[in-house]
């Protein structure tokens, strides 16, 4: 977060290009990235687009911050980008509100009091988006039993991949039947660590492992039936608003983000609360309860909310706004 500040600070000046606007993520120290510009650029704006945070972000276990006294340095860089930006843009509702209130709770731990309202004064959502098009030319296929679960998440602690494979080892032990794509970057300690679980499952195993082609990312979305999320993170959640796109039931926690990803209508069928997760897996496997009808209607609702002709009205808005 420090040093990209000044790689472009750098960058920036070795440009003839006068732009009106610096469109920037949280990963850059815009504070110090203003500083270092030079004095042509001070007409400039800055629109922060906030894709997640160091305030917020879940700790691991291996985490050598993993304190009480958490280092909340990255964090604070967050608000003072927030600070010096013209405006401040959230990936999501539930991002933006989760912010916000972390910031309050982190000034009450400082002489001074954080100017949280300055910073939610200049905020507003705008969604990742998914582009239909991308999609068309893939064939739509005949579902057969039995049914495919897909895993699109990263191997990260904050997914729960060791309860999600613990989970799928014990629904084969009870004779469920059902088959897997894991999909997602594994490297050699990843393998390694999850290695009895995979071994048990193998023969349910139709791909593991990262897929170069975007083709054949979405093709085997296209080709499953069930996606399951329990995770304890997600800003916003674009693999689990794909693989909705893509037909796949969702089994997904009523938390974090998800709630925006589905009109409320669906919210019974694709939800769990805590100590549901596990039933819900085993009723999604034994009949169908998201068929055809609920996968138009959240299609129609992702085209509608997150399609590139309403999220780049949003930023054409924003853009006419700071100018």
């Amino acid at each position: 977060m420090e040093g990209a500040a000044i790689e472009l600070a750098q960058k920036v000046q070795q440009t003839d290009d006068e732009p009106d606007i610096f469109l920037v993520t949280d990963y850059l120290n815009l504070s110090l990235f203003k500083s270092l510009l030079p004095q042509k650029f001070q007409d400039c704006r800055f629109i922060l687009y906030m894709h997640e945070n160091q305030l917020t972000y879940p700790i691991s276990k291996r985490d050598t911050d993993k304190t009480t006294k958490r280092d909340n340095h990255y964090g604070f860089i967050n608000f003072t980008s927030c600070l010096v930006a013209d405006r401040v843009v959230f990936n999501s509702l539930y991002h933006r509100d989760s912010f916000l209130y972390a910031l309050g709770q982190l000034s009450k731990k400082l002489p001074e009091t954080l100017d949280v309202k300055q910073v939610e004064s200049k905020s507003s959502v705008i969604p990742l988006s998914i582009e239909a098009s991308e999609w068309k030319n893939l064939v739509s296929i005949d579902k057969k039993p039995p049914k495919i679960i897909v895993w699109n998440h990263r191997w990260e602690y904050d997914k729960r991949p060791e309860i999600f494979l613990n989970m799928m080892v014990d629904l084969m032990k009870e004779g469920f039947e059902f088959n897997l794509v894991l999909l997602g970057k594994m490297d050699k300690s990843i393998r390694s660590r999850f290695k009895p679980q995979l071994q048990q499952l193998n023969d349910r195993i139709l791909h593991l492992g990262f897929l170069t082609k975007r083709s054949d990312y979405l093709s085997w979305l296209m080709k499953s039936d069930i996606l399951i999320s329990m995770s304890i993170h997600d800003f916003f959640g674009i693999s689990v608003l794909e693989g909705i796109y893509a037909g796949c039931q969702p089994i997904l926690p009523k938390a974090l983000a998800y709630p925006e990803l589905l009109p409320t209508s669906l919210h019974d069928a694709a939800f769990y609360n805590k100590g549901e997760l596990y039933s819900k897996i085993k009723k999604a496997l034994s009949y169908q309860y998201w068929g055809p009808y609920e996968i138009e209607l959240s299609r129609n609702y992702i085209g509608e909310n997150f399609g590139w002709s309403t999220v780049g009205k949003k930023y054409e808005q924003i853009f006419q706004e700071v100018i």
